[in-house]
């Protein structure tokens, strides 16, 4: 019992240290990163207001877990949950003996190299996109004590909840693993990807956070639904793609649709130009009807689905590559992170005003070269560990999950909100750290083998 008790305390340790160091940039920067949508999230969590594109559950998550005294908190909360689900990812898959020394070279390799500390130190749920996926891992391929399963599942119904995509994403990943399973039974080939009481589970979790998410919206505004914003992003990718101009150029003359009115002078920035034309009639919620009318017609249309198809695949590939850190613009005091910080925080505006980033002196340029290098490193490895065939059944099938991962969260990013290198930038460091824990176990088995030889 002392001994157990002894080893809980030392994995806290480690998971502690590990998430200090991964607040690294929060502690450079002088104070936590912030993006222009952290002041939307700030308000949302504390006026209980559901905003127009986003779930609120983020919001609460800053209010409660900020103790409505420091953003600081919510770093360090981050940096935790990251540290405790890097920490059981290696406890799987990594042997025995070298499980400490890879968990902390992970950490610090990725701290210095890649933007996991951008996404952990940034007040936006962005990490909680990397955080899901290894929670998936873990639940789907981890074998791990009830209470650690219990903290994971948690943990996962969490990352799904701050943000609508991570849910769209995980759901188009399973239905996508499943389709393969059937097909792969079919072919009579080997089946087994994950079993199917770890799989029932992660789709339990699933129906959870899909129960949850609109629950919670009714709770706070009173309608049973999850966005009241999806018509306006995918309106949005239809007029990047030029099929919105083109439809409303044929129809305008026989459906009567207030954005008629603007069809020639439509604009490039939809969703956020106050002067745009969503805005000119009457924002938001008011164009519900008419967009969801207009949609519905462009995508029963073989035509313009056609094009849409097409242009979905063409900006998911364009996504895959774009995945440069470091979006933190200078957020001075006419915008919403600043009022917020003022409003909310302000014991600690000094901090923020003094901050690197407020100051202008952030610079990502070594750190993205850095990235780009380790990124193509590891596709190299990986061709490299398929052609000599050094890859377990586990590897192979994780190294699925990864590339189905990263293409499906770009394709769902880029159709519909736009091309955006934050996307994939948060997600980007699971490639190198997955490889190190292969690299690493490849290299110990073979010394163990080594050492049985001898």
């Amino acid at each position: 019992m002392e001994e157990g008790n002894k080893k809980r305390n030392l994995d806290f340790l480690y998971i502690l240290i590990g998430g200090l160091i991964l607040c690294f940039y929060a502690f450079y920067n002088k104070y936590p990163l912030v993006y222009s949508d952290t002041g939307t999230y700030i308000h949302s969590g504390f006026e209980n207001i559901v905003p127009a594109d986003r779930p609120i559950f983020y919001g609460l998550f800053i209010r409660h877990i900020s103790l409505h005294a420091t953003l600081w908190l919510v770093v360090l909360a981050q940096g935790l949950m990251v540290s405790y689900v890097i920490f059981h990812c290696i406890q799987f898959i990594s042997c025995k003996k070298n499980k400490v020394l890879v968990f902390f070279f992970s950490i610090l390799f990725l701290t210095l190299f890649t933007g996991i500390s951008v996404n952990v130190s940034q007040i936006i749920p962005d990490i909680f996109t990397p955080i899901s996926f290894l929670c998936l891992i873990i639940l789907l391929y981890g074998k791990q004590k009830k209470t650690t399963i219990v903290c994971i599942s948690i943990i996962y119904i969490v990352s799904l909840l701050v943000h609508y995509s991570n849910l769209l994403v995980h759901v188009v990943l399973l239905i996508v693993i499943g389709l393969m399973m059937v097909y792969r039974k079919y072919r009579k080939r080997k089946v087994q990807i994950f079993n199917k009481p770890k799989a029932i589970l992660v789709g339990l979790l699933i129906l959870v956070t899909i129960i949850i998410a609109p629950t919670l919206n009714y709770s706070f505004e009173g309608k049973f639904r999850f966005s009241k914003g999806t018509h306006v992003f995918i309106m949005n990718h239809l007029l990047e793609t030029g099929i919105l101009e083109d439809y409303l150029n044929k129809n305008c003359d026989n459906k009567k649709f207030a954005i008629c009115k603007y069809k020639d002078s439509l604009g490039w920035n939809f969703m956020w130009d106050e002067k745009s034309p969503l805005y000119k009639t009457g924002g938001w919620e008011a164009n519900t009807g008419e967009y969801n009318t207009i949609i519905k017609d462009i995508l029963l249309n073989p035509k313009y689905f056609l094009i849409f198809f097409e242009k979905s695949i063409e900006y998911t590939f364009i996504q895959l590559f774009h995945f440069n850190m470091g979006d933190t613009p200078v957020l001075k005091e006419d915008s919403p992170p600043y009022e917020q910080i003022e409003w909310r925080y302000n014991n600690s505006l000094r901090e923020y005003i003094s901050s690197k980033q407020f100051q202008n002196e952030l610079s990502f340029s070594t750190q993205n070269m850095f990235q780009r290098i380790i990124v193509f490193t590891s596709l190299f490895i990986i061709f490299f560990l398929l052609y000599t065939k050094k890859l377990t059944l586990l590897h192979k099938n994780m190294l699925l999950m990864i590339i189905l991962f990263f293409i499906i969260n770009a394709f769902v990013c880029s159709t519909f909100s736009g091309i955006c290198d934050r996307y994939q930038s948060r997600i980007i460091w699971i490639l190198p750290f997955i490889i190190i824990m292969f690299i690493n176990e490849y290299y110990s088995l073979n010394n163990l083998r080594k050492i049985q030889i001898l």
